[in-house]
């Protein structure tokens, strides 16, 4: 099922996880729902360091990037 308005669209996160993005920031693009990951959300990220280069992310490895940022403050 798609909506129109999804809240995720334009979102800033950071990857995490286990893969050869992790460390790396983008953009939230599109979300695809009913998909057979944990919590059955993918997301399409648009990276900052190439803009060409877009992935798909599963839910848990992705953290918001204001969250990332609030993290670091408090250290």
């Amino acid at each position: 099922m798609r909506f129109d308005v999804t809240p995720w669209l334009g979102t800033r996160v950071s990857v995490t996880g286990n893969n050869a993005y992790k460390g790396y920031r983008g953009t939230i693009k599109d979300v695809l729902c009913t998909q057979k990951t944990t919590n059955a959300l993918r997301f399409q990220v648009e990276l900052d360091s190439n803009p060409v280069v877009v992935e798909f992310f599963d839910y848990k490895n992705l953290l918001e990037a204001s969250y990332v940022y609030y993290w670091i403050v408090l250290l």
